[in-house]
């Protein structure tokens, strides 16, 4: 038996005719997957977008305070007549506080200091070798 010379004709749902090309290629799994990764090129594009779109909202907010912190700091250098935005202005002290050496030290001490309190040449040797540990 042999179909190849037959007739064939192809009929769509509504019932008109579809014309059959015989150098057409086969019907493959590949077409459904082509498919499937329209689909996952469209779900990753749409991801992308809606990160972009929070990193632009991310930008927008970012400028938004700082412009709220800009007319904080000139609301507050108005109401106390100062200018917190010079940062140059040096803050006085309110009473007058006696500057003191740095060290007190009586004569004594000082006499002390400038005398030497062991000579280590008086030492013997022995007594100062420096890989000698005494428990």
């Amino acid at each position: 038996m042999g179909f190849r010379n037959t007739n064939l004709s192809l009929l769509d749902s509504s019932g008109a005719m579809v014309s059959i090309d015989p150098t057409m290629p086969h019907n493959t799994d590949r077409a459904f997957k082509i498919t499937e990764l329209k689909t996952e090129v469209t779900n990753r594009l749409a991801m992308l977008e809606k990160r972009v779109e929070l990193e632009g909202m991310k930008v927008v907010e970012i400028e938004k305070c700082r412009k709220d912190i800009k007319k904080l700091r000139e609301e507050m250098a108005s109401r106390n007549n100062s200018n917190y935005l010079d940062d140059n202005k040096k803050l006085t002290p309110r009473r007058d506080v006696p500057s003191y050496p740095k060290y007190m030290l009586s004569e004594q001490t000082i006499d002390a200091l400038k005398k030497p309190a062991f000579d280590v040449w008086l030492w013997e040797a022995n007594e100062w070798e420096p890989n000698e540990v005494r428990l």
